[in-house]
């Protein structure tokens, strides 16, 4: 896919490389400098290099692990997006996590993400009784 049309989906595709554990592709998505700002309000500054040698650590115990998109919604200028989907993870000792979370994502000038705030919140289950 050419540099520009790559671009156009930034979120979409981070998360595709995230769900697919394309790390090499993962890196191309992200603007040089990446802050991550983590569901504790913890704030980390990476280069994507860094970025991507991060997240395989922290799946080093994981077997499974992905995200379930529900909805991506840009601004109309395309420098912010919202990602609204299901986080889950499950670990050798067979226990399973599974969150709701909302990202909300800045882009860079060439279309890249810069900025990430995850806003995270225990999974309810769409047919959930009222």
């Amino acid at each position: 896919m050419p540099q520009d049309q790559m671009m156009e989906r930034a979120v979409e595709g981070f998360l595709d490389c995230l769900n697919a554990h394309d790390w090499d592709a993962l890196a191309a998505f992200l603007a040089p400098r990446f802050v991550r700002v983590g569901g504790q309000a913890d704030v980390t500054v990476f280069s994507p290099d860094e970025y991507v040698r991060w997240v395989k650590e922290i799946l080093l115990g994981v077997t499974t692990y992905g995200k379930t998109v529900r909805h991506i919604a840009y601004t109309a200028d395309g420098r912010s997006a919202y990602a609204d989907l299901i986080e889950f993870g499950g670990r050798r000792d067979g226990t399973r996590n599974e969150s709701a979370a909302v990202y909300a994502f800045s882009l860079d000038d060439h279309g890249r993400i810069a900025r990430m705030a995850l806003y995270q919140m225990p999974s309810v289950p769409d047919d959930a009784a009222v």
